[in-house]
C-alpha cells in the first residue's frame, strides 16, 4: 500500500475447504527484505484470491463479494469489514473473481475467473445490477459504479505504459481485446466474431515452455506437457530497478511447469503482437517441482515481485480421478509459501517512502517518477483525496510537462478531479506521442458532442500516420455519431 507494508492472500483452504483463507499484513519491510512484524490481518475468508489497497484499508476479492477491509484501532486486524459488491458465482477456487488492478482512467479493473455473476452493490439497491458472464469489469469503490468490459482472463491481468489492458486464460498466456465493450455497447448490429485476439506469435494457444522440472504425474491436459497449460498473472514490468532489456516486457506465471516466461509486445498495425525472448530457456524457472509462481508485481522499490503457492499437486480434485485422490495429500503445503523479489545482482537496499503521508503538492512529482508503482499509488491517492488544490499545477503538468508519461497521468488526475478541460485535451490531440493521442481521443469522448474545438481536433487525425490512432478515431466517431443520432 501507499506506506509500504505488504498484504498477502494466503488460499490456505485451497482446495476443498473448508472456508479458511487469510490475509496476512507483512510491515517494516526492509531494504534487504526482512520484515519487522506479521499479523493475521483478516482470517475467514472463502477462497480469498485479491487484494488491492484502497483509502485507509484493502479491497479483497472473495467470491461471492468483494470486500472493503480496515484497521481502525491500530492491532494490524481488520475490524472494518463491508461488503461492496456481491453476487459472483463461487464454484471451483481456481475460477473465481480476481486481480485487482488500478487503471489510468481511475477505475479497479477485476478478473471474471470463468465463473462470472450478476453483480451488485449491496448499498446501492436501485442501481441496476451488471452480468459479467464470458467478460471482465472494472468498479469504483467510493461510488460503486460497476461496468463489464471486453476480454475474460481466468486468473490476472495487466496493463501497459499507455492504459492497454492484456490477460490471460490457462493455454493463452497473452491476450489482448482490441474494441472497449462501451463501444460494441454503441452498435448492436456490428458483427464481430471475437473481441479478443491471441498475440503470441510464436503459439497463440499453448506456446511451449521450458522447465527444468521432469515431467510430473498429470490428471488434466495430460497431453500438453511441455506447453503452457496454467498461464496466471501476466505482468508488464514497467519499473526502474532491473535493467532496460527487462522493462516493457510481458510475464506470465506457469505453475504447472515450475516457471515464468517472459515476451516482448510489439505493435502490428492496429493491434499488437507478443515475441519469445528467451531461447530454450525462461526467465525463470525452477528444479523444485513444488514451486508454483502464480503471481507477479512490481513493487515501490521498482523490483518484481513473485508469490510462489508452493504445493506438491497444484491441479484440483475436479480433474483428478479418485482412486488417484486417494493416494495424493491434495494439501500437501497448505502450510508453506513464498515471496521471491527478483533484483539486479548489485541491489543493496532501498528505503521506502510513506506515500500516504506526502501532500498533495508531493505526490505530483510522483506523477514522474519512472517507476509505475509510484506513479499509480501517487494518481490513486490523489483521486482518493479529491483535493482541488492542486488542479492548476496538474494543468501546467499536462500542457507542458516534458515527458509525456507524466503529462499522460497528469490528465487522467484531473479527469477524476472532474476538472479537464477541453483546450487541454485538444493539445493532448497534437502530441508527437502517438500513445499521448490515443488516450486523448478517449478523454474527449463524453465531450467531443458539445465542443467544436475537439470535433475539429478529433476529424484532423483521420489521416494520422499511426494505425493505432486512426483505429481508435474510427471507435471515438462511432460514439460521437451514436450520440450525434440520440440527440
Amino acid at each position: 500500500d501507499a506506506r509500504g507494508h505488504m498484504y498477502v492472500v494466503e488460499m490456505n483452504d485451497y482446495p476443498n475447504g473448508p472456508p479458511g483463507g487469510r490475509i496476512k499484513l507483512l510491515q517494516g519491510i526492509r531494504g534487504h527484505g526482512k520484515i519487522d512484524r506479521v499479523t493475521v490481518f483478516a482470517d475467514g475468508l472463502p477462497f480469498p484470491d485479491g487484494v488491492f489497497p484502497w483509502r485507509k484499508g484493502i479491497l479483497v476479492t472473495a467470491a461471492p463479494n468483494i470486500w472493503y477491509l480496515e484497521d481502525t484501532d491500530g492491532d494490524g486486524r481488520a475490524d472494518l469489514k463491508k461488503v461492496l459488491f456481491t453476487g459472483f458465482h463461487e464454484g471451483n477456487p481456481q475460477h473465481r473473481v480476481n486481480g485487482l488492478v488500478w487503471g489510468l482512467d481511475n477505475w479497479v479493473y477485476a478478473c471474471n475467473g470463468d465463473s462470472g455473476g450478476v453483480v451488485r452493490a449491496p448499498d446501492r439497491p436501485n442501481q441496476p445490477a451488471i452480468e459479467i458472464r464470458g467478460r471482465d469489469f472494472r468498479f469504483r469503490p467510493d461510488t460503486l459504479q460497476v461496468e463489464a468490459i471486453a476480454g475474460q482472463s481466468q486468473y490476472g491481468h495487466t496493463f501497459d505504459a499507455w492504459g492497454r489492458r492484456y490477460f490471460c486464460n490457462n493455454r493463452i498466456h497473452i491476450r489482448f481485446a482490441p474494441i472497449a465493450e462501451r463501444y460494441l455497447r454503441r452498435a448492436p448490429d456490428l458483427v464481430v466474431a471475437n473481441t479478443v485476439v491471441n498475440i503470441a506469435e510464436y503459439g497463440p494457444v499453448g506456446a511451449k515452455v521450458f522447465p527444468l522440472t521432469q515431467p510430473q504425474e498429470r490428471f488434466n491436459d495430460y497431453t500438453h506437457t511441455g506447453y503452457f497449460t496454467s498461464a496466471c498473472s501476466v505482468h508488464i514490468y514497467l519499473g526502474d530497478l532491473l535493467p532496460q532489456q527487462y522493462q516493457g516486457c510481458a510475464y506470465t506465471c506457469e505453475p504447472v511447469h515450475n516457471l515464468i516466461h517472459r515476451c516482448r509486445i510489439v505493435p502490428r498495425g492496429s493491434i499488437f503482437a507478443a515475441q519469445r525472448v528467451e531461447e530454450n530457456c525462461e526467465f525463470f524457472a525452477s528444479r523444485d517441482p513444488w514451486c508454483r509462481p502464480v503471481y507477479i508485481s512490481t513493487g515501490p522499490d521498482g523490483a518484481l515481485y513473485v508469490a510462489d503457492f508452493y504445493r506438491a499437486v497444484v491441479e484440483h480434485p475436479q480433474w483428478i480421478p479418485p482412486e488417484v485422490q486417494k493416494r495424493l495429500n491434495l494439501r500437501a503445503g497448505d502450510d508453506r509459501g513464498r515471496i521471491y523479489r527478483i533484483v539486479p545482482q548489485d541491489f543493496a537496499s532501498w528505503q521506502y517512502h510513506n506515500l500516504q503521508q506526502a501532500s498533495s503538492e508531493q505526490l505530483l512529482q510522483e506523477l514522474a517518477r519512472p517507476n509505475v508503482w509510484r506513479r499509480n499509488t501517487a494518481q490513486r491517492l490523489l483521486y482518493e483525496r479529491q483535493d482541488k488544490s492542486v488542479i492548476p499545477a496538474l494543468e501546467m503538468l499536462a500542457r507542458s510537462h516534458n515527458d509525456p508519461q507524466t503529462r499522460l497521468r497528469a490528465l487522467y488526475v484531473l479527469d477524476g478531479l472532474q476538472a479537464l478541460t477541453e483546450d487541454i485535451i485538444a493539445a493532448a490531440l497534437q502530441h508527437p506521442e502517438a500513445g499521448l493521442r490515443e488516450n486523448a481521443l478517449q478523454l474527449a469522448e463524453p465531450r467531443i458532442a458539445q465542443s467544436p474545438l475537439l470535433q475539429e481536433r478529433v476529424l484532423s487525425l483521420v489521416r494520422d500516420q499511426d494505425p493505432r490512432i486512426r483505429f481508435q478515431l474510427s471507435l471515438t466517431c462511432l460514439l460521437y455519431t451514436s450520440d450525434a443520432a440520440d440527440e
